[in-house]
């Protein structure tokens, strides 16, 4: 019996002393995924939030309308709150000194009144509009996280350096205008917002070097893409960064060109389709573009549609040298080169080529500049055409058409000037001389 009591005594102090170990342990290490989604957890509990605008009852607008500052008796502080959201009143003086009166001041309210000065900044950001709500802010001992953020960053918010300091920050940290102003629990489609997307641009083009290179990537990919910009100011944005991209390195204009080819704002200036979207735009900023995009079409159709890019007889460098002269340029596909092109990473993407009749066996290449239309063939015993505009309207009116080209109709020589002149020695001089004719020579 004393040996199983000994037994028991034994097992019970050990019992003790497992739970007095257990007790002194540190608790196990939580999983690098717990870790993330309890920080994730934080900061979504900690950001700013904005509130949601309401739409303001008519009565209350009616009211002020009525009674204007001088009715604050008549003003409930729910009324207040719900017009500060309405733009056109929240900007008026003599509301604001109602609604930030110290008995009446809310934090829905302040977002209203900030609101409505950024969405009418171009006419505030120099007005006691704007002092008012400063001093407002920097007076508000209310506890919100969002006004307690703006109040430590009104050179940011309520400033007429803001949107600089916002461009800045877009600039260096590499996000978008939309991220910011969610960040900030600003809306971001405001006239501050559209002064905050031109100080980006502005500050791009100010810069020189490889900074000047990484902003103007920086713009194109992040600025130009924002849906908040005013029309007027997105064009102007868009001549000037084209104007600065034509002095920069060809990663530039290409960047910048197919921004432009998948924005629907823009598109391909040479079709007339998308004529009303380059209205606006400098001439010689839509020159530059119409340069790049018919350089591409140069290099495309002597990369990937001649056989095996065989190109014996220099035409490919001889065109290049007039991709400033080209008005317009147009790939026009037989059937196995077109089934190529579309299945070519390079060039699947560019849905600007026509199409040749059904079992043409050669693919042709279009080249408008102004007075005179160039056709060349991608196989080898076909002649380059040259016509007057005037002898050939239906090739410059079909131009863009979406029916199929004949070889026939291509190769005219009742129309070509002079003959057509073939790929031997002494044809690029002979095309050169005939060009000169017109008023067209290569290079700048």
């Amino acid at each position: 019996m004393a040996e199983i009591r000994s037994s028991l005594e034994i097992l019970g102090e050990l019992t003790r002393v497992v739970i007095a170990m257990h007790k002194e342990a540190p608790p196990p290490s939580p999983s690098d995924r717990s870790l993330s989604k309890l920080e994730a957890v934080v900061n979504r509990l900690s950001q700013a939030k904005k509130t949601r605008p309401a739409k303001c009852p008519p009565d209350y607008v009616d009211l002020w309308k009525r009674v204007g500052g001088s009715g604050a008796d008549e003003l409930t502080g729910r009324a207040v709150r719900y017009l500060s959201w309405e733009t056109e009143i929240a900007i008026l003086p003599a509301f604001q000194e109602l609604a930030l009166m110290p008995d009446r001041i809310s934090v829905r309210s302040i977002q209203g009144l900030v609101r409505s000065v950024h969405r009418r900044w171009d006419s505030t950001v120099n007005t006691p509009a704007v002092g008012n709500l400063v001093v407002a802010i920097a007076q508000y001992d209310g506890k919100n996280p969002l006004i307690e953020k703006w109040k430590s960053g009104l050179p940011h918010v309520l400033n007429q350096n803001g949107p600089r300091n916002f461009a800045g920050s877009i600039l260096k940290h590499g996000k978008s205008w939309d991220e910011y102003a969610g960040k900030w629990g600003l809306e971001a489609d405001t006239e501050f917002g559209n002064q905050v997307l031109e100080k980006c641009v502005a500050q791009s083009l100010s810069r020189s070097g490889s900074d000047s290179e990484d902003q103007l990537d920086a713009v194109i990919r992040l600025v130009l893409t924002s849906k908040h910009w005013k029309p007027a100011s997105f064009k102007t944005a868009i001549q000037q960064l084209i104007l600065e991209c034509s002095r920069s390195s060809q990663k530039q204009s290409e960047n910048l060109t197919s921004f432009i080819l998948g924005d629907f704002r823009l598109l391909d200036p040479r079709l007339p389709g998308n004529s009303p979207n380059w209205a606006g735009i400098g001439e010689s900023a839509r020159d530059l573009v119409i340069q790049w995009l018919s350089a591409e079409d140069i290099q495309l159709f002597f990369d990937h549609v001649l056989p095996k890019r065989d190109d014996p007889h220099g035409r490919k460098p001889f065109w290049l040298k007039y991709k400033s002269k080209v008005k317009r340029s147009r790939p026009l596909l037989a059937s196995h080169d077109e089934n190529r092109w579309l299945a070519n990473a390079v060039t699947q993407g560019k849905r600007n080529f026509g199409q040749m009749e059904f079992y043409c066996d050669t693919s042709a290449f279009m080249l408008d500049f102004g007075r005179v239309i160039v056709v060349e063939f991608s196989k080898v015993g076909h002649a380059v055409y040259i016509y007057e505009r005037r002898e050939m309207p239906g090739l410059s009116e079909d131009f863009w058409s979406n029916a199929r080209f004949s070889l026939r109709d291509l190769k005219d020589k009742a129309c070509c000037i002079g003959d057509p002149t073939s790929h031997i020695a002494g044809w690029q001089g002979k095309v050169k001389t005939l060009l000169a004719q017109y008023g067209i020579h290569p290079g700048a």
